[in-house]
């Protein structure tokens, strides 16, 4: 310490000084080390206090902390390259995933969309899920008669001709009923339209309780009706429709009132009445008129003259 004892310090040192109360410094000390000099002066005593830290020490530490820094950027690059990676792959998953229930959707079929725990693709999911419900309710729509919701005359007649087809490939059978409602437009008349809608709506839920699952039953207008019988000949066609007689005729309680109305069938089977969806609704229908001709409430065969009463 006696060395440094009333010397003098550094120019620079001295320099900074005498044109600032505090501040810093680069000076090398008179031992020749580079360092990095700090000072301060007291407004008390006036008296300067100042320090010198080597400059190796401070670069020392910065490149100490330098490389923990790039060491810490080189990390964060890598992990952020890892997570990237598999987001990418997770959301190629995802895309690949929407493929097949968008082509489903394309071709008309059940879209089923599996959970992909991605936002944006669950999302895409559920607008394709929409989608078909909504591809769905038109075509149901497009299909069906809105009122009774049974097949409309279009679907019946093409689901007719393929089992048409089935019928001949196969050697089978196949029967088709023709039903009218006798006194269905006094019921309009006496108790209005909205009474009208109901009974249809309860004819048809008559007709599709009396019939089995293989069976299609349609609203082809009005008041007219038709069924399919798959896989039935002449002979059970006729039974069949005996007991449709019997369950539509009964007794209807639509508010609060009783309604009675009746039926008449005709009857046309495959092949004896040709193999023609239109000439088997033409002869069933003709049938069912000679039914109504014949004093109505009664089933009446396309290859007899004899109808069968209910």
């Amino acid at each position: 310490m006696k060395r440094f004892l009333g010397t003098k310090g550094t120019p620079d040192l001295l320099r900074g000084m005498a044109e600032d109360s505090e501040g810093a410094v680069d000076a090398i000390t008179k031992e020749g080390i580079s360092v990095l000099a700090v000072f301060s002066r007291s407004t008390v005593s006036n008296w300067t206090v100042a320090i010198g830290i080597p400059a190796k020490d401070l670069t020392a530490e910065l490149h100490k902390t330098l490389g923990w820094l790039i060491l810490a950027t080189i990390a964060l690059l890598a992990s952020s390259l890892g997570l990237t990676w598999l987001i990418g792959g997770k959301i190629a998953q995802s895309v690949r995933g929407l493929t097949e229930p968008a082509l489903a959707l394309g071709s008309g079929k059940d879209v089923v969309i599996p959970p992909f725990h991605v936002r944006e693709a669950d999302e895409v999911g559920k607008a394709l899920l929409k989608a078909s419900e909504m591809l769905r309710h038109a075509q149901h729509q497009a299909n069906h008669d809105v009122l009774t919701g049974l097949a409309n005359r279009a679907l019946f007649k093409e689901i007719l001709n393929q089992q048409l087809s089935v019928c001949e490939r196969n050697g089978t059978h196949l029967s088709v009923l023709y039903i009218d409602l006798d006194g269905f437009k006094t019921i309009n008349d006496q108790h209005g339209h909205a009474t009208g809608d109901r009974l249809l709506q309860e004819v048809a839920k008559r007709l599709k309780a009396g019939i089995r699952e293989s069976d299609v039953a349609a609203r082809l207008g009005g008041d007219e009706f038709a069924v399919v019988l798959v896989g039935a000949c002449g002979e059970t066609a006729m039974k069949v429709a005996e007991k449709l007689v019997e369950t539509v005729s009964a007794p209807y309680a639509i508010d609060h009132a009783t309604v009675n109305i009746t039926a008449s069938i005709g009857v046309a089977a495959y092949p004896e009445c040709g193999g023609r969806s239109k000439d088997l609704l033409r002869l069933a229908d003709g049938a069912m008129y000679q039914a109504k001709k014949a004093g109505k409430r009664r089933v009446m065969s396309a290859t007899t003259s004899s109808p069968i009463q209910g």
